[in-house]
Formats: structure tokens, sequence, C-alpha cells
């Protein structure tokens, strides 16, 4: 008998969370999450978890865990949408799809209850790339920073369970050696841009300038994202705040570019941060965000760089704007002696992004696969 628990008291969500280290034990290529930091967040802390209700299940069977998942609703986006829709996370299961099956019914139901049509996901709990979609091709490497990483049979189980493909996401990995012949090339391109009537030109502010970042990332995201991205909506002020401020917990100088036009209109941005997860890896997730930056000032085991979101106006788009951001990111990945960068992952609907990408790279190096299953 499969019996599907929510999670109600201090340790069953440690359970929730370090069952992850049982299940992976034979797959070499998982990264662990950063315990600590998992820990607060799913105690509540993250905004996804403020902007709906959510639940945390875990699927028990002859009294071991085999499963577990977050289930939730996300009011804002669906408001903005026009949409009843339960996101799904965090989902971890055995190679078995009775188990998948009643965790994904449990999931079903509870959103059904509360007036939602449709399950879609797995979506990052923080808003990141952390659990962004199943993996569905890139399993013999080591995944990025924030890139999430699962058994070859999530697929399986998610379609044997009712599900049906929404959206593939795909992560490029840049062979710096080639990209930065790939920039050389274009150079003529770049001195074009700076050559224009308003200028063009990028900056890479200092930690002291975080609030005036914020402030333009946040005004940046709300005019540059399209109003057709079914699953985005523009952050909140607070939001940015979030996203940057935890990121500069590990932050060093070239981690945030700012492209601007004329004297100070900020056009288009990137954030960037090392690429921890040797590290992370190497002491099995026990560490905090604080103090991963300082065994990565002792460590050699950083080679690149992590792409964590790029974002450039609609009128900038065609005008080589993000290839003037990426440039200067390989320059940093360079300086600091790195050999790749990673990019954060781009659904197949941004076919813009995509076609710029397959440009610099050819192909992707991982491929994430979003799912979606009517309820009702």
């Amino acid at each position: 008998m499969i019996d599907v628990r929510e999670v109600k008291t201090q340790s069953e969500l440690e359970l929730f969370i370090d069952w992850q280290w049982q299940l992976y034990k034979d797959y070499p290529y998982w990264v662990p999450p950063l315990r600590g930091d998992m820990l607060e967040d799913l105690s509540g802390a993250k905004l996804l978890f403020k902007n709906g209700p959510h639940v945390l299940l875990l699927a028990v069977q002859n009294s071991e865990i085999k499963g577990r998942l977050c289930v939730g609703i996300e009011q804002g986006l669906n408001q903005a949408k026009q949409r009843s829709e339960g996101y799904i996370s965090l989902f971890e299961c055995v190679n078995d799809p009775a188990i998948a099956a009643a965790l994904f019914d449990y999931a079903a139901l509870w959103l059904k209850e509360r007036g939602m049509k449709r399950i879609k996901g797995p979506i990052s709990y923080n808003g990141s790339d952390d659990y962004r979609g199943v993996l569905a091709w890139g399993f013999n490497r080591l995944p990025a920073f924030m890139n999430s990483y699962n058994p070859p049979y999530y697929p399986y189980l998610f379609i044997k369970c009712g599900f049906v493909k929404h959206e593939d996401c795909f992560s490029y990995y840049f062979d710096l050696a080639k990209s930065n012949q790939y920039i050389q090339s274009v150079q003529p391109v770049l001195m074009q841009i700076a050559a224009t009537k308003e200028g063009g030109y990028t900056r890479k502010p200092a930690l002291q300038d975080a609030a005036q970042a914020i402030q333009e990332i946040h005004w940046l995201m709300a005019q540059a994202m399209p109003n057709d991205w079914q699953d985005m909506i523009p952050p909140s002020q607070e939001e940015v705040e979030q996203l940057v401020n935890s990121t500069l917990l590990l932050f060093q100088e070239g981690d945030l570019v700012v492209a601007y036009a004329g004297e100070d209109r900020p056009i288009g941005f990137v954030v960037s941060s090392n690429d921890y997860n040797p590290i992370i890896k190497q002491l099995d997730g026990k560490v905090s965000r604080r103090e991963l930056a300082v065994q990565a000032a002792v460590s050699d085991k950083i080679k690149g760089l992590k792409a964590i979101t790029i974002f450039v106006l609609p009128e900038y788009q065609e005008q080589g704007v993000a290839l003037l951001l990426l440039a200067d990111l390989f320059e940093t990945a360079k300086l600091r002696g790195y050999t790749y960068v990673e990019g954060a992952t781009v659904g197949e609907t941004n076919q813009e992004m995509c076609s710029f990408m397959d440009s610099l790279v050819g192909k992707p190096s991982s491929i994430y696969r979003i799912y979606t299953r009517d309820i009702g």
C-alpha cells in the first residue's frame, strides 16, 4: 500500500530534503542541494510560496520513503494569464509508476479542490533554474550551478502518469576557446553598436552599486518581458531584490553586466555566477552560500561561469546588445582563467534567443522538459 502524506512537522521536512541523498547514491553526476538553504527555503521564506497555497508531499510504502513532491498555486500568475493552473516542483521518485501516480493523483485532487483545471511542471520553487523541468537529454555530465539533474527514467514516469509535453528548455555550453573566436569575428558588429548616435557601452557594477542595479534590473525586466510568455510575468521589486541579493552572497565584480545607450539609459543586463557545483558536490551539499564563497576563494575546482539570466529591451534586441553583454561575460570568465560559460535554460518558444544561442554554440548541451496534465 502506498501512503501519501502531507509534510507537517520539522522532522518530516528534514526527511523530505534528506531522502535525495539516498535516491541519488549511485548517480555520479548528481549535485546535492545546499541543504541548509533548502531547509530555510522550504520553511516558507521563498516568495513563490507567499504567492499562493502549497503543500509538500511524501510517498511512503512499507515504512520507507519512495517519493516526494511539492504542489501549489501561483495566484498572481494565474490572475495575470486568466487561467486556473497549479504547479508541481521538487519531484523525486523511485522507478515505479505506481509511486509517481500516487503523488500526482494526490496533487491533482488537492488542486481540483481549489478550483484548478491543470497541473504544470516541474517548475523551480525558488524562481531560478534549480528544478525547472525534467532532464530529458544530457545525463552524462555534471550540471552547471542552479541547473537540475534527475534519473533518466523521470520522463517515462510523467508520460506513464498522463502528462504531455508543454515545452522544452535548452541549456547551452559555451567552450570559451571557440566562443571567443566567434566574438572576435563579430568585433565589427560590436564596434558598430558603440558607434551609433546613442552610443553603446557596458558597465560592471560593484557591490556598493547593488541598490541602483536592482532598480535598473527591475525596470528592464518589466519592459523587456514579452506579454505572450505564458509562464512568466514581470517580477516585483521584492522578487528582484531577492534574486540579486541571493546572488550577491557569492558576488564578484563582473558577475553583473548592464548595457547602456547614451549616457545613462539601461537597455539590457546579464547576471552570472561562478559554477560552484564542483565544490558543492565535493562538500556533499553540507555548506551554506556564505560558506561556499569562502571555500571557492581557496579552491581550484571552479572552471566556468553560469549565466543566470539575460534581458534586452525589445527595440535593441536586433542590434547586437545581447552579443555585447555576452562578450563582456566571456571576457570576465577568461580573466578568471575559466574555460567555459553555461547558460540558464531557454524555453523553445523564445525562438529569438534560441536562434541566437544556436548561432554561438550550435546545439544545446542539456534539454529540460516541462509537462502538463488536465485535471478537470
